[in-house]
């Protein structure tokens, strides 16, 4: 069986370069609508979730379903996707963002060692305020 042809249109290098340039934290779909809205050059929901899920199937994305955020999440692939990271959620802003941390690599040892639990960080999510919105309190 052949792989499918990848096609480079302008929106699918619009959408990776817009990921690519916020690759610390999760994008969702309707960011990247309302970014290329604001911006007049608007690419259809439509459009943007297919050329997401592409973006997915060829290992150059990574999805992301957190509980409380609408829709998947994506994110650039890199090295990060380890054991050892979890994301933060600001409740008041709600950015969303990847914590790579060698303390969340010892508590999930601790609970493998300790209690037999294997803690998925994939899905492991810390709610708080982050430091943009502890600034304007």
């Amino acid at each position: 069986m052949s792989k499918p042809t990848i096609y480079k249109t302008k929106q699918r290098e619009a959408i990776l370069n817009y990921i690519e340039k916020n690759k610390e934290n999760m994008i969702t779909a309707r960011k990247i609508y309302d970014s290329f809205l604001s911006l007049n050059n608007p690419i259809g929901m439509a459009t943007i979730y297919r050329r997401l899920e592409e973006l997915t199937e060829q290992g150059l994305l990574s999805k992301h379903n957190i509980e409380g955020i609408p829709g998947a999440c994506y994110r650039y692939k890199s090295d990060k996707e380890t054991e050892g990271y979890a994301h933060l959620m600001c409740e008041d802003c709600g950015n969303l963002t990847d914590l790579d941390c060698d303390f969340i690599k010892s508590i999930n040892s601790h609970l493998l060692k300790e209690h037999r639990f294997g803690l998925n960080p994939h899905k492991t999510v810390f709610y708080g305020t982050c430091r943009e919105c502890m600034g304007e309190k």
